[in-house]
């Protein structure tokens, strides 16, 4: 099963309050120009997950099924959370580097995780 998903996007935060309003969530920067409005393109969610189920029969009315599970089996990181402050944001060669996941990864899916399991049917 592959699952797709667009991340969005997000608007960019000055970090600092130019204006005086007690609110540092703001897109007016320290000089007075605009942060504009949804400027971050969220990296795209991409998951894929895997089952193998094999039925072995005891008799007519008894049988168990072996179910192997994936989970994320390409490992893929998703991120669901974003540092957007532009006063938080990593510099590299004077260049912001917005909508870098955030300090403490969080992630929209667990990493890779596999189960092994059965089901008795009678």
């Amino acid at each position: 099963l592959y699952f797709y998903g667009d991340n969005g996007y997000n608007t960019a935060t000055a970090g600092v309050d130019p204006i005086s309003s007690n609110n540092a969530i703001t897109r007016v920067r320290a000089d007075g120009s605009i942060i504009p409005r949804n400027g971050i393109n969220n990296p795209d969610l991409h998951r894929v997950d895997m089952r193998v189920q094999k039925r072995f029969r005891i008799t007519s009315r008894v049988g168990i099924d072996g179910i192997f599970e994936i989970f994320n089996a390409f490992n893929h990181k998703n991120f669901g959370t974003f540092t957007i402050s532009e006063t938080t944001v990593a510099r590299s060669n004077g260049v912001l580097h917005l909508g870098s996941p955030a300090f403490n990864n969080l992630v929209a899916y667990q990493p890779r995780m596999m189960q092994l399991g059965f089901r008795a049917t009678f």
